[in-house]
């Protein structure tokens, strides 16, 4: 192959590629201590090409992220949409989900157990409210996916308030872990917040 060629490769590397590379180096090393110049070789890549996408190892770790909850989301709702009962059933149902994605997924879980002190932390940005971040992006698809099994003249104030509820009560579990079953404890979350609805 002739330089002109390898060059050529290295411009053909689509965004989702590296980004896959950097997910691949997150798992093994921690954000932290990923290197963009390991992870533009790795991806076969030039750093200048890698940094033409992703302004900053910052940036890339950002979309990294975003790019991880978005798929997240998406197999979130289509838990919840197997459900068949109510807002209790709707809520049990997403919590176990997230908590047992997070055993099953190394992303997740290497960003979960990540020092959130260090200056490039991904878990910071995950779970702080920012744009990126799960907390109101989650709270979105299961208050959407309550809405549709709520009674008719429930307060969707309340139903705001439970979604969002749910939601931060699954990541503080997946931050620090209760002795508890991940079953027993989607339960729990999901009776304290529908009781909310009937109080």
């Amino acid at each position: 192959m002739t330089p002109r060629q390898g060059r050529g490769k290295r411009r053909s590397v689509s965004r989702e590629e590296i980004l896959e590379v950097a997910k691949q180096h997150a798992i093994a090393h921690g954000w932290r201590h990923a290197r963009v110049q390991q992870i533009a070789a790795d991806a076969r890549v030039s750093r200048p090409t890698l940094y033409k996408e992703f302004a900053s190892k910052s940036e890339l770790g950002s979309a990294l992220l975003l790019h991880e909850v978005a798929k997240f989301l998406r197999e979130l709702s289509a838990a919840i949409d197997t459900s068949r009962g109510g807002i209790r059933e709707a809520i049990a149902v997403g919590c176990l989900h997230a908590l047992t994605e997070a055993d099953r997924g190394p992303f997740l879980a290497a960003v979960l157990t990540e020092d959130r002190s260090a200056e490039d932390s991904l878990l910071p940005r995950l779970t702080s409210g920012g744009a990126n971040s799960v907390l109101p992006l989650a709270t979105a698809v299961v208050q959407s996916a309550l809405e549709s099994r709520a009674p008719e003249g429930v307060d969707r104030g309340r139903l705001a308030f439970i979604s969002n509820a749910a939601v931060r009560l699954t990541v503080s579990e997946l931050v620090e872990p209760s002795p508890e079953s991940r079953a027993d404890i989607a339960a729990r979350i999901a009776q304290l917040c529908s009781a909310y609805l009937t109080d």
